[in-house]
């Protein structure tokens, strides 16, 4: 893990997973992005089994390393991102590789996700909602001192795995201000898995000339995901078990506006 690699991969912070790198202007922030590197770098896991929280389990491929908590945080936020408690790490390829990505980990718990309104989806309807979310939003972003944004459109249109109780979709944004300078095309591209508590969601970060080349590396990990026993989908009991307030299309930010 080196700083040139962090430099030259663009990181997103915000709701949208959207938001250009901050690059250092003092001397004692290149300093903290360098001894957050150093730190990322001695924590990393090269190899073997990641736990994430006490939810699932993942086999880490060749070439793929883990930065855990809280060294993955302190990486994020010397380059200018937001991280909150459930971010549990994220995934990069090996020191020694040519790749250039980087997988966001996060464990949402708020409760059993039910799944039957993925029948029903029309996803011009949910981009269109989409867009009106992120234009409600533009205000706390501003308020933040984050640029606004507005959504391009799917890159992958959202589609429902009821099998493995998997969502997939991704999308392209820019910023509102046309006049903003950013490298590429930002997309994101977001696997979640549904559990008994919540949803484990790996979030692909990169760029739009990237994404058909990248999307296996995802897929690669996510094949090697599994929950534990007990915390599955499957493992569900109505009587005890608490239900979350929001279906599938508000799990990816789509739902009606408040």
């Amino acid at each position: 893990m080196t700083l040139k690699f962090l430099v030259s991969c663009t990181i997103f912070a915000n709701a949208l997973g959207f938001a250009p790198v901050v690059v250092a202007q003092t001397e004692a922030a290149k300093q903290e992005m360098q001894a957050a590197n150093e730190a990322a770098a001695q924590a990393a896991q090269h190899s073997g089994v990641v736990h994430l929280g006490d939810q699932a389990t993942l086999k880490l491929p060749p070439g793929i390393d883990f930065v855990p908590q809280p060294e993955a945080s302190r990486l994020m936020r010397a380059y200018g991102n937001a991280t909150d408690d459930s971010q549990l790490g994220f995934f990069a390829p090996a020191t020694d590789s040519r790749e250039k990505w980087i997988v966001v980990v996060y464990f949402q718990k708020d409760g059993y996700v039910k799944d039957e309104e993925a029948r029903k989806w029309d996803p011009q309807a949910l981009l269109r909602i989409l867009r009106d979310n992120t234009e409600q939003q533009n205000a706390a972003r501003r308020a933040r001192g984050i640029p606004e944004a507005e959504i391009v459109g799917w890159m992958q249109a959202p589609q429902y795995d009821r099998a493995n109780h998997r969502l997939k979709w991704a999308v392209e944004a820019r910023p509102k201000d046309s006049s903003m300078q950013i490298v590429g095309s930002p997309v994101t591209y977001v696997i979640a898995a549904l559990g008994r508590e919540g949803f484990i969601s790996v979030r692909l970060l990169t760029d739009k000339s990237k994404l058909k080349a990248q999307v296996p590396d995802l897929l690669k990990l996510m094949n090697n995901f599994a929950y534990d026993k007990g915390k599955r989908y499957q493992d569900f009991n109505a009587a005890t078990d608490k239900v979350a307030a929001y279906d599938l299309s508000l799990l990816m930010g789509a739902g009606a506006p408040k």
